[in-house]
């Protein structure tokens, strides 16, 4: 079953689907949105939850935006970052990006 739009609720801090948590947002609730319509897209309600039960239960070691990230989800204001230093906006340009970040720290060392 496909996530439906107007199931979701956000209470300023967590997003909620049909009242069972989704993900919690602490410091950057701009990036709810983004997060919420990637959800949508790209995964189904049981396999999502599935997911999440493990991390929540203490069995998994996959966090919310671990679950989304294996689906090549990036943040917006990492995307930002990306355009800003010339890197393609999606999964494979925050690898490399992170990469020359790496290399620019061992440099400076």
């Amino acid at each position: 079953m496909r996530f439906q739009k107007e199931l979701f609720s956000f209470d300023g801090m967590s997003l909620y689907y049909d009242n069972k948590f989704v993900a919690r947002f602490k410091y950057m609730k701009s990036n709810m949105s983004g997060f919420r319509s990637f959800l949508m897209k790209n995964f189904d309600v049981d396999e999502y939850f599935a997911r999440l039960a493990d991390h929540c239960g203490g069995k998994g070691k996959e966090s919310p935006l671990e679950i989304l990230e294996s689906k090549g989800f990036v943040l917006n204001h990492i995307k930002k970052w990306l355009k800003r230093d010339g890197y393609q906006p999606n999964s494979e340009g925050y690898r490399l990006w992170r990469e020359s970040q790496r290399q620019k720290i061992a440099q400076s060392r």
